[in-house]
């Protein structure tokens, strides 16, 4: 019963956590695409902003649907953590934006593993967690090409290494 009980606390701060990392995912997206960027790595924010608003959406219906209304806290953004990542997307170069939202796709993949292996009783829930996490890798292999080196050769040169920044994926 023990067991059960902290498997249960477990299954919900992971779910507050996914929340809140769509959340600020979220936040950060609409930060970047204000920025002048790639018009691949654009494509790849607006769809991890849509992704980020659906996730949440379903999220919050299974934590509502899971969570103690007595002991466990409202869904909610860190407004410190928020207001920091805001800070640093407006003074980050761009070339550090693209490998920063690859690391955060990363992190959540890593998270919904954890998830899914405390929720393999319920279907439903895998489920909807398996299909998070399928969109999720998807747009981190859309990341490749957003980041991938271009080698440009000049006649009677060497071949330089570029950042690539205005490819399409």
């Amino acid at each position: 019963m023990m067991k059960t009980m902290k498997k249960g606390k477990s299954v919900i701060g992971r779910m507050l956590l996914l929340w809140r990392m769509h959340q600020e995912h979220e936040l950060v997206v609409k930060k970047i695409m204000r920025r002048e960027i790639s018009s691949s790595l654009r494509k790849i924010c607006g769809q991890g902003h849509l992704l980020s608003l659906l996730c949440k959406q379903e999220i919050a219906s299974m934590y509502h649907r899971l969570k103690c209304p007595l002991e466990d806290q409202e869904l909610g953004t860190n407004i410190k953590e928020v207001e920091y990542l805001n800070g640093w997307v407006e003074q980050s170069a761009v070339q550090m934006l693209a490998p920063y939202l690859q690391e955060r796709y990363k992190a959540m993949i890593k998270e919904y593993l954890g998830l899914v292996e405390l929720v393999k009783y319920d279907e439903e829930v895998m489920v909807i967690l398996l299909d998070h996490l399928h969109v999720i890798r998807r747009l981190l292999t859309r990341m490749s090409p957003v980041m991938a080196p271009v080698y440009l050769t000049v006649p009677g040169k060497k071949a330089a290494f570029r950042p690539a920044t205005s490819r399409v994926c």
